[in-house]
């Protein structure tokens, strides 16, 4: 009776193990990330190609569903922008190429399904 106890124990144990590297596997597939995790590791100072390296990618619309944008945001250039489903992340930089400014700009995360914010969620938090 307690060997087969303890099987169930290790069988959930191994199966959340599965579950957790599977999600962490579809929500990193080694293209541009717009985080907040992502966001926060953009400091001051750094140059356009430490950011690139961080975002993984040039700015770009990465989204995979359409966006609806507020009318009347005006960016100021030089700024970089990169569009994800539910973040905007734009880096503002000065005359010699260095980040003066970030912002992270939410663009309706809240219509994406629960799954789908429970997996960004928890990548966020095992990156």
């Amino acid at each position: 009776m307690l060997r087969c106890v303890r099987w169930r124990w290790i069988t959930l144990i191994l199966s959340c193990l599965i579950c957790l590297g599977a999600v962490h596997t579809l929500h990193h597939h080694g293209g541009v990330r717009v985080t907040k995790s992502v966001h926060k590791r953009i400091l001051k100072g750094m140059t356009r190609e430490e950011v690139f390296a961080i975002v993984r990618g040039p700015p770009g619309d990465y989204s995979t569903r359409p966006i609806v944008r507020a009318p009347g945001k005006v960016r100021l250039p030089p700024a970089d922008c990169w569009l994800g489903d539910d973040s905007e992340i734009v880096v503002r930089y000065d005359e010699r190429g260095f980040v003066t400014a970030t912002y992270l700009l939410d663009v309706g995360g809240a219509q994406r399904s629960f799954l789908s914010r429970l997996i960004t969620y928890i990548s966020d938090w095992l990156s």
